[in-house]
């Protein structure tokens, strides 16, 4: 089964995944499917909002398919995206942070 990764911008449930967390889906195997799922299902776990050097908000949203989104809430844009490891999901199963 070949895995999908798309080339240009796209929205999913009103996010819109850009150029550069596309770049990053590409570099470390997360999907396109994967990004779905993430963004449609409830979070197993999602970060205080931060701010980067320039002023910047964004939050993590952990799903329990093992990825990671990096999202800014003003503008709803996908930033960036990782997958985690198994030990870091069973620590969220747990209730511990």
């Amino acid at each position: 089964m070949r895995s999908y990764f798309p080339r240009k911008p796209y929205r999913v449930s009103g996010y819109k995944v850009g150029y550069h967390a596309i770049k990053r889906m590409r570099s470390r195997g997360v999907t396109k499917s994967a990004v779905r799922y993430n963004l449609t299902h409830k979070p197993l776990h999602t970060s205080q909002i931060k701010y980067n050097k320039r002023g910047w908000p964004s939050y993590k949203r952990f799903s329990r398919n093992k990825t990671v989104l990096a999202i800014n809430p003003k503008t709803k844009h996908v930033n960036s995206t990782w997958p985690y490891h198994t030990k870091l999901m069973n620590k969220f199963l747990k209730g511990e942070k």
